[in-house]
């Protein structure tokens, strides 16, 4: 039968954090790229998600109040062909950002 004591004190092995940051070390000549390249990339990927999020509304709406059969195929290619957008200009930020950024999913 398994006893519920309490347990034994973990052995993972902890060492203290580096405290000098990656990011910007003394001697890097662009210290400030990273800050640089983040501010419009995520301006890019806020206001893509918003203007793709406002424009998904109407044709779903469309969809949810006209359930008739010729509405939903075409509300539904609407809004395929919008997530595909939003995904298509996700990919094309990021691959001027970081070409080498290699996917593995």
């Amino acid at each position: 039968m398994k006893q519920n004591g309490p347990r034994p004190p973990s052995r993972r092995c902890t060492k203290p954090p580096d405290p000098t940051p990656t990011h910007a070390l003394p001697d890097d000549p662009r210290p400030f790229a990273g800050p640089l390249r983040g501010a419009p990339t995520g301006a890019t990927l806020g206001l893509n998600t918003v203007l793709v999020s406002a424009s998904l509304v109407p044709p779903a709406l469309l969809k949810l109040l006209l359930p008739a059969a010729a509405v939903q195929p075409a509300a539904d290619r609407v809004l395929n062909a919008l997530a595909s957008a939003w995904v298509a200009v996700n990919n094309a930020w990021i691959a001027a950002v970081r070409p080498a950024a290699r996917w593995d999913v």
